[in-house]
């Protein structure tokens, strides 16, 4: 996957197609494609997509896991590498140096407490590291880093209340480039003599101990920075969260990385999540590994991981968790394998993990879910979905006979999630090399509907809608197939798809 390392781009915002059919449902999870001859990569819900709390904790648990992201404590100031964001950065007490490029910044810590009674901070040298954390700590202050994938996060915790009126407020002193803060006053953009943005101090989240939320603004005046805090009802400790990341183009492909989050995927309530770390090298070399978040009863600002599910056959190379899916009550999770050879090389699987009575936990899968008829290079599991009930699984084949593609349904059976292959394969009536059926794939709330895109097919894209007999699934073509009444060839029509719960919207992309 191709990455912008300039330090110098802008946010750009893609603007995406879609087009909505009525009368026909759930969510596509469009592979990041590995094969130089795949079709391009769909649009999908990465971290990116998730609140900023949420995307601390996941961004921290990859860092914990990733040595790449370790901090080096051999140094007199602890040293830290971000790879993904392209910086570096020295960790001391009260100062933060960033170097990205050429490009050096300092932000240094100069007082906290309430306007009018400030206290200069006075911080423990010595820190306290912990792979991809430093943390260093004084009385009622601690200063504390950690490294990621998303961002280089920079927090404080006050474990007391100070005396006085007003608002918690930080200041900070930023010198080698220039401060602006945004319209909400929750990010920084750093600013060069010409007006480039090469940075942003970004993400600001302030809770309390109960997982309260708390209003949070920057406000700059010059080189000085004010960070202030509304602890109006908070219950202490109180913790302060912006983080640094390289200010550069976020495209499709760059959008959640490939180690970091290429799929994630969230309860219909939204307390579980899911992220998928195809390149995780746990046992080997990117084997892959699917983490599972739970969100505690103050909210996502409190979480940490829950497990790490991996496959209990995974090689090097089978990048479990590029695609994933989750039932709604956050029971079941799909998560796609594709690279793995099941019998062959590159055939792909889809591995079934079910929460324990317990709740989720470190563990490899309930079943393995294959095709009868896979072939090398098929890669099952370019995109994967699943039902309401968790009782439905389609997974995506679009490589599948010479780039046809296909979508193979798996139904649970009687006795629960078992290794099986599939109960019915899906195809379309009229399917040609190199159409791409299954690029993207979703289901139905109670599993009857089943829409899959095939990207190229007669070189503008199309949706097929296949319905479930009365018999059940069955080997069948398409029921109705969709395609846009404009354009011009390669739009890519089904590059993502969605269907509403009771079947009767469908939506591509």
């Amino acid at each position: 996957m191709n990455r912008h390392r300039s330090q110098s781009f802008l946010i750009h915002l893609l603007a995406l197609g879609l087009l909505v059919f009525f009368g026909l449902a759930g969510v596509s999870r469009a592979a990041d494609p590995a094969p130089a001859d795949s079709p391009p990569a769909a649009r999908r819900t990465t971290l990116a997509d998730l609140p900023p709390a949420a995307q601390y904790t996941v961004s921290a648990q990859f860092g914990r896991d990733d040595p790449a992201y370790h901090v080096d404590g051999s140094a007199p100031t602890p040293q830290a590498n971000n790879p993904r964001q392209g910086l570096s950065a020295s960790l001391s007490p009260t100062a933060l140096q960033v170097r990205a490029g050429e490009i050096d910044w300092n932000l240094t810590l100069t007082g906290w407490g309430r306007d009018g009674a400030l206290m200069r901070p006075a911080l423990n040298p010595a820190p306290v590291q912990q792979a991809n954390r430093v943390e260093y700590t004084n009385g009622d202050l601690t200063a504390w880093y950690v490294n990621g994938p998303l961002g280089l996060q920079q927090g404080w915790t006050v474990r007391e209340r100070p005396a006085g009126e007003g608002e918690l407020t930080l200041t900070l002193r930023s010198q080698g480039l220039a401060a602006q803060a945004d319209a909400d006053g929750r990010s920084l953009t750093l600013n060069d003599d010409h007006g480039m943005t090469h940075l942003r101090y970004a993400g600001l989240l302030a809770f309390d101990a109960n997982g309260r939320e708390l209003p949070a603004r920057f406000v700059v005046e010059g080189e000085q920075v004010r960070l202030a805090v509304n602890d109006a009802g908070a219950t202490y400790p109180l913790t302060i969260d912006p983080w640094v990341q390289v200010a550069k183009l976020a495209t499709v492909a760059d959008v959640g990385g490939g180690e970091l989050g290429s799929a994630v995927a969230v309860s219909a309530d939204g307390g579980t999540l899911v992220a998928g770390a195809p390149y995780n090298d746990t046992g080997g070399s990117n084997r892959g590994a699917v983490y599972m978040f739970v969100r505690p009863a103050g909210g996502w600002a409190g979480a940490t991981e829950t497990a790490k599910l991996t496959a209990s056959d995974g090689a090097n190379n089978d990048g479990l968790g590029i695609t994933v899916a989750i039932s709604a009550d956050g029971s079941v999770v799909i998560a796609s394998a594709r690279g793995n050879d099941a019998g062959g090389s590159n055939r792909g699987a889809a591995y079934v993990f079910v929460r324990p009575a317990g709740g989720w936990a470190d563990a490899t899968e309930t079943a393995k879910l294959t095709a009868s008829d896979g072939a090398d290079d098929d890669f099952l599991g370019s995109s994967v979905a699943i039902s309401a009930d968790g009782g439905t699984v389609v997974a995506g084949e679009h490589s599948n006979a010479s780039y046809r593609g296909a979508a193979y349904v798996f139904v649970r059976p009687a006795g629960g999630w078992a290794t099986a292959t599939e109960t019915a394969k899906l195809t379309a009536s009229d399917g040609a090399s190199f159409e791409y059926l299954g690029t993207a794939v979703a289901v139905s709330a109670d599993g009857g509907v089943i829409v899959a895109g095939a990207t190229y097919n007669a070189s503008r894209g199309a949706a097929y809608v296949f319905v479930r007999p009365a018999g059940g699934w069955a080997t069948a073509t398409e029921t109705a197939k969709l395609t846009a009444n404009i354009g011009p060839n390669f739009d890519q029509l089904g590059s993502a798809v969605a269907v509403s719960g009771d079947g009767g919207t469908v939506i591509a992309g």
